[in-house]
């Protein structure tokens, strides 16, 4: 595929253990918010889940009638749903924005939910089996100038010079509809065709996604949208939907809470974090953001004991220690950062990210020598030539600080 596409990925999975499949969700009630409709108004008119993934009749038509020409025959119906996907994303654009099927199809934008949406949409239609994995890809190393937009759900993207943020995403698997598995073969992956946005090699896969996880993630998406626009009530009705669909989700119930404290709620909001630190398997993000809500109604001591808390946290996700780090580190709170940064090089000590991660810390604090330290471990652990090429350079720049005469 050309570089000016929206680079989806292709990839046969490997054989030789067995089938993955999404791990079994425990029964988790959220708090009860069926009384606060005075707060947040009626419900708002929300897109039903089956309207997600809905083309139009003129899409639906276009595609079939690439799908069962005779040309394609003997594709594969997963190879063939990929080359179509390959054929009109073309020109597709990445937004921020979360669309249905039909809106990404037509507009030939969105985000990584979108082409995941898409993707389902068209497989559905000629019954290639579909699967959702959780991604993390943070950071990715990109040139300056590539698009991007943040998104608060999903972790979706942020630039920074040239470190972009992507976080969590999830992707889809085209399964293979000739595959059988028989008693003499094992596989750990079922065949397939895994479509992604700007795949760089560094993925690390988190967990399987069953499919209501996976149409969560939309309503959550939503719902940050609306946050960030300052539409809490449509916020507080999306984020009932998403935990209706995955009621585990510590993204949403996460954002349950700021909406509920920026409504108003602060007492809300502290049950919200309370009822995630205890029931939730997840627990990194809302020990630190209910600190900083405790630290903002000046009830020290409490934060103080939480931050203690969160430290010992025997988490074994680096990727929860290098986001909550990563949120530290954009609030200005370093020496908090590197805490955090630590913990997760005690749990993965051969992710590059962490190192970097401590080297912008020490830098901003003014501690030139030791970020230089963790800037060399960050390119002796890159597994990646041209993420060490971009460490190895900005070690140059590094030192041609140090070498600078001081001024007047």
């Amino acid at each position: 595929m050309q570089a000016s596409r929206c680079l989806l990925f292709v990839c046969c999975a490997m054989m030789a253990g067995c089938a993955a499949a999404p791990a079994p969700e425990r029964t988790v009630h959220a708090p009860s918010l069926d009384i606060d409709s005075e707060l947040f108004g009626p419900p708002s008119a929300l897109p039903d889940p089956a309207e997600i993934f809905r083309l139009t009749p003129e899409q639906r038509r276009a595609f079939l009638r690439y799908f069962y020409s005779p040309e394609r025959d003997d594709v594969p119906a997963n190879r063939a749903v990929y080359d179509y996907l390959d054929l009109v994303t073309t020109n597709f654009n990445f937004q921020g924005k979360t669309l249905d099927a039909a809106e990404a199809l037509s507009l030939g934008t969105g985000n990584c939910l979108s082409l995941a949406i898409l993707t389902t949409a068209l497989a559905e239609l000629v019954d290639v089996e579909i699967g959702y994995q959780l991604m993390d890809s943070t950071p990715i190393f990109q040139l300056e100038g590539s698009a991007g937009a943040p998104g608060e759900s999903t972790g979706e993207r942020s630039t920074e010079n040239r470190v972009i943020y992507k976080g969590v995403h999830a992707r889809s698997i085209l399964y293979d509809p000739d595959w059988r598995e028989t008693n003499s073969q094992l596989t750990f992956r079922r065949p397939g065709i895994q479509v992604d946005y700007y795949p760089t090699g560094g993925e690390r896969f988190i967990r399987n996604l069953a499919r209501d996880q996976f149409v969560s993630m939309y309503y959550s998406n939503l719902a940050a949208d609306a946050v960030a626009e300052g539409d809490l009530s449509q916020a507080y009705w999306l984020l009932r939907k998403s935990l209706e669909l995955a009621p585990q989700s510590t993204s949403a119930v996460n954002m349950m809470a700021v909406v509920f404290r920026r409504a108003g709620d602060e007492a809300r909001a502290e049950e919200i974090y309370r009822y995630g630190i205890s029931n939730l398997p997840e627990k990194v993000s809302l020990l630190r953001n209910y600190r900083l809500l405790l630290e903002q109604q000046g009830r020290q001591q409490e934060a103080d004991e939480l931050a203690a808390q969160l430290l010992a946290l025997g988490d074994n996700n680096p990727f929860d220690w290098i986001h909550a780090a990563q949120q530290a580190h954009r609030e200005g709170h370093y020496p908090e950062a590197i805490r955090l940064y630590k913990k997760a090089v005690a749990v993965a000590p051969y992710l590059h990210e962490s190192y970097f991660g401590m080297a912008r810390s020490h830098f901003e604090l003014g501690d030139r020598d030791t970020a230089e330290r963790q800037l060399e471990l960050a390119r002796e652990r890159a597994n990646r030539a041209s993420v060490r090429s971009l460490y190895e350079a900005k070690l140059v720049a590094l030192q041609a600080l140090d070498n600078e005469p001081p001024r007047n």
